[in-house]
């Protein structure tokens, strides 16, 4: 979250009717914008960059002349969609771009395939390039038959993983992996299937632990009769599970993420019936399903290409929609964490088209750093595809903090705060600063800290006490912090401790206490006739004959409030046993004259 919002009473009484409507809210459409020429010019993968901007990987047609076929197209914007340079690669055969990953020095990895470079028809295709596309490297992968990269991640090491198909065609197709170096060389590679049907990765993430997620079908007879299919491999490769997802017909994944439990969501195609739906599966870290949605538009063929988990612990996906006869529509679904559908979003059509041939369709999303969203695909029109990009708001609902005020009780300031909902909220911090009339320094010191309540709609109270202060003017604020370390301050409030005006030696506590006891007292600013540099301060314990057994307080101090611990596991108290003893204060001059003088009973039980 990236606010704390003070609300007045009017606004909170607004929002507490409403607070049950919050999460479904569709968000605006920021802006879209299209990319492309009189050809086929498709965006397969987007991510947001350092500076706001994004790059957008795909493949394009119009950019180069019609006998050499398509390249790779990687493009790179501004916050606002405005291009700033187009770069493409290949040769004069076919490439395709299926995947990105911005890179620690700021270039890009791409993952995609080639048929004018390598050892057969297509094969693996990745592209090393520095921060203006500019390239540093390029590799090829494969054999005589058809091997599509379709996913690339980094790796823990500064290296790249590749997960795609094999031998897609003309023999039946497996799972294959890539790890590669940070210069594209081959550290190893696996193969995963069952050389009979075809098996195809689409979806390859780091996990937590170095290892990898793989999402994707087993079982298939080119699209027909798949099953979607989990691996979960380690950091060389080697299997830690395989998990198999089904419904009545043909069934595959397109996506998969890890959660923020370990979790994972993935998101493809089911079919319960005769029209697929949106597949949206939800598994533990071991892979066992916890649920699955299947999310249908109007009763049509629905697939979700990239889901990722939300800040507030929900869900996006990217997909399409065919609500019509050969036709299809950009759809962007919004879940809760338990997958029920929050809102969904679908695209105006921005070029004239025939209405019974054009296709549109999203591909990847990937949430903002200010909580929205930026969407990537294509859009049809005029018997053309050109690259489509969504910027979307944040629906995401911050802490919106109702009240924050400080009450002073003597010596102690009572902090009170009040929120009306919160987002991924792990808790607040407690700061002080004492006021300084010193160039108005502000010299913030840490308190305490309260736990949040994660994500909720509902009002939420929160109380902290800052005791044994001195005299003098404080200010506090608070700092909210989200579980992934961002944070915000609230306005700070103002406080003024004044010094005490009259003698107070408080009952100690705990009382009965074995072994230690904390005793409180006070000293006004006005000790009778003492001038304040004068005054000395004893607390001694006696026991019940009048004998002194410990002396806690023997200087001189200036008016406020104290607090001091006696322990009987230390000096004379070392040997007392259980039973009453008294403490006494005394204040008085150096002199010895004038003073204050009173004495409580406490119960020691050994």
């Amino acid at each position: 979250m990236k606010c704390i919002r003070i609300f007045t009473m009017l606004q909170l009484f607004f929002l507490i009717i409403l607070s049950d409507l919050l999460f479904a809210q569709e968000p605006d459409t920021l802006w879209t914008r299209q990319y492309g020429g009189d050809s086929i010019d498709v965006a397969y993968d987007v991510e947001e960059l350092w500076d706001g901007g994004f790059v957008v990987v795909g493949y394009t047609k119009s950019a180069i002349t019609l006998l050499t076929g398509y390249d790779v197209w990687l493009i790179r914007t501004d916050s606002n969609g405005n291009v700033l340079w187009s770069r493409t690669y290949g040769g004069n055969g076919d490439e395709y771009g299926y995947s990105i990953k911005k890179t620690e020095d700021y270039g890009f990895i791409i993952a995609g395939t080639t048929n004018s470079f390598g050892a057969g028809q297509f094969d693996f295709y990745v592209i090393r390039t520095d921060s203006l596309g500019d390239t540093l490297w390029t590799r090829t992968f494969g054999g005589v038959n058809d091997d599509y990269g379709w996913s690339v991640d980094k790796t823990s090491d500064g290296g790249f993983v590749i997960a795609g198909e094999k031998d897609g065609w003309p023999i039946d197709a497996d799972i294959w992996i890539i790890k590669t170096d940070s210069s594209g060389n081959i550290v190893w590679e696996k193969s995963y299937g069952n050389n009979i049907d075809d098996e195809r990765a689409f979806s390859i993430k780091k996990t937590t632990d170095g290892g990898f997620i793989v999402a994707g079908a087993q079982g298939c007879n080119g699209y027909a009769s798949c099953e979607g299919w989990l691996l979960r491999v380690d950091e060389v490769g080697d299997t830690i599970w395989s998990k198999i997802f089904m419904g009545n017909l043909s069934d595959w994944f397109q996506s998969v993420s890890q959660t923020s439990d370990d979790g994972y969501i993935i998101a493809g195609y089911l079919s319960l019936g005769s029209v697929p739906d949106l597949w949206l599966l939800r598994i533990d870290s071991s892979g066992n399903e916890l649920w699955s949605k299947d999310i249908d538009y109007e009763n049509d063929t629905d697939i979700g290409y990239s889901v990722i988990q939300t800040s507030d612990g929900g869900y996006i996906i990217a997909g399409q929609t065919h609500p019509f006869d050969g036709g299809s529509l950009s759809w962007v679904v919004r879940t809760d964490s338990s997958g029920n559908v929050l809102w969904d979003k679908t695209f105006p059509y921005e070029f004239p088209k025939n209405p019974t041939e054009y296709e549109d369709g999203l591909l990847s999303v990937k949430q903002t750093m200010d909580g929205g969203y930026i969407v990537a695909g294509y859009q049809s029109g005029d018997y053309k595809l050109q690259v489509f990009l969504v910027r979307i708001a944040s629906d995401i609902i911050p802490v919106e903090l109702t009240t924050f005020t400080a009450n002073v009780t003597r010596n102690s300031v009572s902090l009170n705060w009040q929120t009306a909902t919160e987002t991924n909220n792990s808790g607040f911090e407690m700061q002080r600063s004492q006021m300084s009339n010193i160039n108005g320094q502000t010299d913030w010191q840490v308190i305490g800290f309260v736990p949040g309540f994660g994500t909720t709609t509902e009002p939420k109270s929160y109380s902290f006490t800052d005791e044994n202060l001195s005299s003098g003017k404080y200010q506090y604020r608070l700092k909210q912090i989200d579980f992934d370390g961002t944070f915000e301050y609230s306005n700070t409030v103002e406080v003024e401790i004044n010094p005490p005006t009259e003698f107070s030696l408080e009952q100690n506590y705990p009382n009965p206490f074995n072994p230690t006891t904390k005793i409180k007292y006070t000293i006004p600013s006005v000790t009778l006739s003492l001038s304040k540099g004068d005054i000395l301060v004893s607390l001694k314990v006696f026991d019940v004959l009048g004998n002194q057994i410990a002396t806690l307080v023997n200087e001189q101090q200036l008016p406020g409030t104290y607090e001091v611990e006696f322990n009987v596991g230390t000096g004379l108290a070392l040997s007392a046993a259980s039973g009453v003893y008294y403490y006494q204060l005394r204040v008085y001059s150096v002199s010895g004259a004038g003073g204050f003088v009173e004495t409580k009973k406490m119960i020691l039980l050994r």
